[in-house]
């Protein structure tokens, strides 16, 4: 039986995110006859699959002190995983090693990988790389280059191969694109009701920083037309207090309300006719936006390149450039329209379903790249 090793820095497998994607991926895999192997530093194997093998580093004071530390966490993350993944790979016959958004651990991976001779392969959620350049430290984004170029291949998720290879430079030859996979049946949800309701509930769902921009979206509320509306922000993040500060500010208590993160996804989104995703960056195929299209929600995104690959204008609320006043433009036009609107959404829906499956990742990927392994 084949044996992959998987790895990924964080696992507590929520109902969102890419966390939930490498669990998915960890399942299907196992269904596959893959003995699969999953490292990684934080996390439980509380919604992991049994026939599938659980390791989380075991931390230290040392490793604990230089965690919280701006520029020594990127070397401890390399320095305190390195043996602990040699010792799997050779323990259990390691044929593969799946890296998932991992930051500094990709580098002692890979670099463990060579050393063994086993063939290591990145798959990285493109919709992450803005918030990576904007957010992280250099050190991080160096470190993430080199070991993206050292690694046998490199899977972009979201994301053309030529867009992404702009910012980490691999070779072509080893640089491929697929979908973000999500489980279809997971969002398939009550479908909106053509009658419009007299409130209008508006969804977001992703962090508080200025990468995703939820004040925008908060700004947008005093230039609609139609006031009949209520936003609910599902999240954290730094910019939290900021974000209550500026809803006070415009006195728009009543209209937009903070809630702590949720897990229970499915049922979050059921309860909401419209959902905006108002990062002005790349938003790829990032998992809250896909599992809103999934259960027919009216989506309301920035349409970038990533998005034109799969969603045609007729599928989806798109907005060339996010700023606060076309959010307003396009949630107006989206009310106004509202049974016109619930045909784009359902249009969408079935994009997702029969191109973002786990089935049609699974191909794809061992069509490109992972014949040899699958």
């Amino acid at each position: 039986m084949k044996a992959i090793l998987i790895i990924s820095k964080h696992f507590y497998p929520i109902e969102s995110g890419s966390e939930k994607t490498t669990r998915y991926i960890a399942d299907y895999l196992a269904n596959k006859g893959w003995r699969v192997h999953l490292f990684v530093i934080n996390g439980n194997s509380e919604k992991l699959s049994s026939n599938i093998c659980f390791h989380r580093m075991k931390t230290n004071g040392i490793y604990n002190l230089f965690s919280k530390k701006l520029y020594l966490k990127e070397f401890a993350d390399i320095f305190f995983t390195f043996l602990p993944i040699i010792q799997i790979i050779i323990e259990n016959h390691i044929q593969l090693v799946y890296i998932h958004y991992t930051e500094s651990i990709g580098l002692s991976a890979v670099i463990a990988s060579r050393m063994l001779n086993v063939k290591s392969i990145i798959l990285w959620p493109t919709s992450c790389l803005y918030h990576f350049k904007k957010t992280e430290n250099p050190l991080s984004y160096i470190i993430n280059k080199t070991y993206s170029k050292m690694a046998s291949a490199f899977i972009a998720k979201g994301m053309s191969q030529e867009q992404f290879k702009v910012y980490f430079k691999i070779s072509s030859n080893k640089l491929f694109h697929s979908v973000n996979p999500i489980e279809f049946k997971d969002y398939f949800v009550e479908k909106l009701s053509p009658q419009r309701p007299e409130i209008i509930k508006i969804l977001y769902l992703g962090k508080f920083n200025n990468y995703k921009r939820p004040d925008l979206l908060v700004k947008s509320v005093q230039l609609l037309q139609n006031k009949n509306i209520e936003i609910h922000f599902y999240g954290d993040g730094a910019d939290e207090e900021n974000l209550r500060g500026l809803i006070k500010k415009l006195k728009l208590e009543e209209k937009c309300i903070i809630h702590e993160p949720i897990k229970d996804v499915k049922n979050l989104i059921s309860k909401f006719q419209i959902f905006v995703f108002p990062s002005p960056y790349e938003s790829a195929y990032s998992q809250s936006l896909l599992e809103a299209i999934a259960a027919s929600r009216i989506t309301i995104v920035k349409y970038t390149e990533g998005i034109k690959r799969f969603f045609p204008k007729n599928s989806i609320i798109g907005i060339e450039k996010i700023t606060a006043k076309n959010i307003a433009h396009a949630l107006d036009y989206a009310i106004i329209n509202y049974e016109e609107s619930i045909t784009i959404a359902e249009r969408g829906s079935e994009i997702v379903k029969n191109k973002f499956s786990f089935d049609g990742f699974y191909k794809q990927t061992k069509n490109i790249i992972l014949k040899e392994y699958l």
